[in-house]
């Protein structure tokens, strides 16, 4: 069994405000699980405007 872990972090620049991080956020994350069918969230840096940070985890038996 095989399983890899990843934190990255983004750098939004043209997000003003919580909304439009949050709206980015959730297309992001989306288009993410379903074209690579992975487990991702969001993990730190809820409260700062213009810098996301994701998780991504998978899971492979070969």
């Amino acid at each position: 069994m095989f399983a890899l872990t990843a934190e990255l972090a983004f750098y939004i620049p043209q997000s003003t405000s919580l909304k439009d991080k949050r709206q980015i956020r959730r297309s992001l994350i989306e288009k993410t699980r379903n074209k690579f069918n992975v487990s991702i969230a969001e993990i730190a840096t809820q409260d700062i405007l213009q810098t996301l940070t994701i998780g991504v985890a998978v899971v492979s038996g070969s």
